[in-house]
């Protein structure tokens, strides 16, 4: 079955309509000028407090993904700096989206009545900056990129909580991206910005009051 990966090596993922817009494309992460040992996150261009070279990270997943935490789930990302999660439907300052959410789950071709958010995760991480939001659907497994529902494997929604952009994801190994040569990438339909919906991301400030309760 589905569901979502636990511990640090958690990662949130999501897609809709074809002509939605797409997520803005993200530089890669800089290697800071100088510096001496590195924090948590990579600072100074040193190595986290795994032992993660920023550089070597930096390496691995150029020319694959610019955003690695929402589309290369069997990489352990090593710059992870701040995961929670929890069953139904999130708390404040996140219950709107999450109600959108739900919303989207329930328009899905087969969806059984009183669709909702059976689990979900938040996930930020550095180098690059990305901070995400899964939520997995009960009464729905449609799966936009095999254009029906999966028998075992649950769908979900991703939500870029930088961007506002949402995509529908999944958990089952057939759905990689074409086209990609280290064939990791997971595929995502893209269900447009929260912020055409009158959806409102949280700022900064909720989501860090947010990872410290």
């Amino acid at each position: 079955g589905g569901g979502l990966a636990d511990g640090p090596r958690a990662w949130a993922t999501l897609e809709l309509p074809r002509d939605a817009p797409a997520a803005p494309r993200r530089p890669p992460a800089s290697l800071p000028a100088g510096g001496g040992a590195g924090s948590r996150d990579g600072g100074g261009g040193g190595r986290n407090a795994d032992g993660a070279s920023l550089r070597e990270w930096c390496a691995k997943y150029d020319q694959v993904t610019d955003a690695p935490l929402r589309d290369w789930p069997k990489v352990p990302h090593p710059f992870l700096e701040s995961t929670r999660k929890g069953k139904g439907a999130p708390p404040s300052p996140l219950d709107k989206v999450a109600a959108w959410a739900a919303a989207k789950f329930a328009s899905w071709p087969g969806a059984a009545p009183g669709c909702s958010v059976e689990m979900w995760t938040y996930v930020r991480a550095g180098n690059p900056s990305e901070r995400l939001l899964h939520l997995t659907a009960r009464g729905t497994r449609f799966c936009f990129h095999k254009g029906a529902a999966h028998m075992s494997n649950k769908t979900m929604i991703t939500v870029d909580l930088q961007s506002g952009v949402a995509w529908q994801r999944c958990w089952d190994v057939e759905c990689m991206q074409a086209g990609i040569c280290c064939g990791q990438i997971k595929a995502r339909h893209c269900l447009g910005n929260l912020g055409l919906d009158g959806i409102a991301m949280p700022t900064p400030d909720e989501l860090a009051a947010f990872e410290r309760d």
